[in-house]
């Protein structure tokens, strides 16, 4: 389950505010708010929606001595480049 502290940095990476993530995973702004702060009660549920949104748009949670840190990844899940699109800078 993640915490309010890693989407708060997921959102810093991204450079979205509380209203872009609350758009991408359809629930207000108040509840990541709520979040972040650690007040959500259907925590979980939240967290699991924010996760996949977040992991959509480039952000990974990586285990590592007991903690999770968040990462960017340029290339984001999914997003996979025609042959014709492949340069000497973006392979």
């Amino acid at each position: 389950m993640l915490t309010g502290e890693q989407v708060r940095a997921a959102r810093a990476l991204l450079s979205w505010p509380e209203e872009r993530l609350a758009d991408a995973a359809c629930i207000s702004p108040d509840a990541i708010r709520q979040f972040e702060d650690g007040g959500m009660v259907s925590r979980h549920a939240t967290s699991d929606v924010l996760r996949r949104v977040l992991e959509a748009h480039g952000v990974e949670f990586i285990a590592e001595n007991g903690s999770v840190c968040v990462h960017y990844r340029s290339e984001p899940q999914g997003k996979t480049m025609r042959p014709e699109e492949l340069a000497a800078d973006n392979d």
